[in-house]
């Protein structure tokens, strides 16, 4: 019975443990190409401000992620990469490309790094998403 006892103990401190720390992942700051025109990028612009950083981080909560790489005939409109802090650990980037659909009003946001995921945007992520790195 103890030995029943310890283990559930076990699972639930490394529970609390893997929520605290996602918790403390934090977005601190965002860097960014768009692609010209001409189908190059150009030149890093950075996000830091905390109204910018907050929307981001909603907009990126909100959308449904999908452990399948995005597999696109073009660039993205949008490269960028989103810096986190984790407490004490070193800061962790994740980079990602943004694809808008002009017909739709809707977009792709895929990583172009090692997590090989996808989402979808809808018209209100796009939007809020065009609306903060391609602006004119």
């Amino acid at each position: 019975m103890k030995r029943i006892i310890s283990i559930i103990f076990l699972f639930a401190t490394m529970f609390l443990v893997a929520c605290y720390s996602e918790e403390e992942r934090e977005l601190t700051r965002v860097d960014f190409q768009k692609l010209s025109e001409e189908g190059n990028y150009e030149e890093v612009l950075m996000i830091t401000d905390n109204e910018s950083i907050d929307l981001l981080k909603k907009t990126i909560e909100n959308i449904k992620w999908e452990d399948t790489g995005v597999n696109m005939a073009r660039n993205p409109d949008v490269k960028a990469t989103f810096f986190y802090t984790d407490g004490n650990k070193p800061e962790r980037l994740r980079e990602l490309g943004i694809w808008y659909n002009e017909n739709t009003g809707t977009g792709t946001i895929g990583s172009i790094d090692e997590y090989n995921s996808h989402g979808e945007l809808n018209k209100d992520n796009a939007n809020t998403l065009k609306n903060i790195f391609l602006f004119e």
